[in-house]
């Protein structure tokens, strides 16, 4: 189902390994991004959260649950919406970056690392080789 978060992590990550150095700086970006707004934010939670026991433990049990409802729904749509930006961005083994003075993105092809390329010949060795024959 595209609305369960176990999906979503996972396009992200599996599309991800297809070209994991390009991608993992703006995921680790998006990562820290949610990260430290949740941390820089636990301590206001945690105090409303006390102070609302104090009053009413029902009441701070449900602040606490809808907090983390409304953070986990947070954290699943920005995730949905970084996928769909890596999807596009790196389909099909490009990388296409947008600028703002050009009506289309710039599309870069970086083709594969030269060890990828030694390691397809170190294991297929002859299998696909073309022996010269005449007329060719």
């Amino acid at each position: 189902s595209d609305s369960a978060a176990f999906w979503i992590f996972n396009q992200v990550s599996n599309f991800a390994y297809t070209r994991w150095i390009d991608m993992i700086p703006e995921i680790r970006d998006l990562q820290k991004e949610l990260e430290l707004s949740y941390i820089n934010n636990s301590g206001e939670i945690d105090s409303r959260a006390a102070e609302l026991y104090k009053q009413n433990p029902e009441l701070a049990v449900k602040f606490l649950t809808e907090y983390s409802v409304a953070k986990g729904a947070q954290t699943f749509a920005a995730w949905k919406k970084l996928y769909a930006h890596l999807f596009t961005k790196f389909m099909d083994g490009n990388i296409k970056t947008i600028t703002s003075d050009m009506k289309f993105p710039k599309v870069n092809q970086p083709g594969y690392s030269p060890e990828w390329y030694k390691l397809i010949v170190k294991e297929t060795g002859d299998r696909y080789k073309v022996i010269k024959e005449p007329g060719h």
